[in-house]
């Protein structure tokens, strides 16, 4: 494969699983704040 081929590997797989990190990383926080009671605080989500 030619080496553009593999840096566009890297680069999709990259903002693939960026997302996907930040995206579970969301869920997380937000189920964690659920479970410690904190479910009606707006004030994390405002950045």
């Amino acid at each position: 494969m030619p080496l553009s081929a593999w840096l566009m590997m890297i680069f999709g797989c990259l903002v693939l699983y960026g997302g996907l990190t930040w995206c579970l990383s969301i869920a997380w926080r937000k189920s964690h704040d659920r479970a410690s009671g904190r479910e009606g605080s707006d004030a994390d989500e405002i950045r």
